[in-house]
């Protein structure tokens, strides 16, 4: 497969962080309706974008670049989103985003809501 792959999506990236619910009789964390749909939408809008025949990334030691642009100063922790888009495309894109040993994020402000994904290779360090 040539690397990298690389992936735009035209939506606002939200927290899962900020999304938690909390179950009033049992006290159990859920995740919100507006999340799951964030989640559902993205996983849509990468298997349209995926090359004809693509399997998921196995292997650990994926190095991926995540950017997300904001169209206003509300924003969440740079901390906080990543796991929320990652998380999205396990058993899609890879089978776990635990096989992701670097991660390069970043956050800016820009005209319109957008999420850059792209896969740079693999760390061969990793793999040893």
């Amino acid at each position: 497969m040539d690397l990298p792959l690389c992936f735009s999506f035209f939506l606002r990236a939200i927290s899962k962080d900020n999304e938690k619910c909390f179950n009033r009789h049992t006290g159990r964390p859920f995740t919100s309706k507006r999340f799951k749909a964030f989640e559902e939408e993205l996983r849509y809008l990468l298997k349209r974008q995926l090359p004809e025949g693509f399997t998921p990334f196995m292997e650990e030691g994926l190095v991926v670049e995540l950017t997300t642009t904001f169209c206003d100063r509300r924003r969440p922790d740079v901390g906080n989103v990543p796991k929320s888009i990652l998380d999205a495309f396990n058993k899609v894109l890879w089978k776990d985003d635990k096989l992701i040993t670097t991660l390069i994020t970043s956050i800016e402000y820009g005209k319109e809501d957008k999420i850059e994904l792209n896969i740079l290779g693999s760390d061969p360090v990793s793999r040893a």
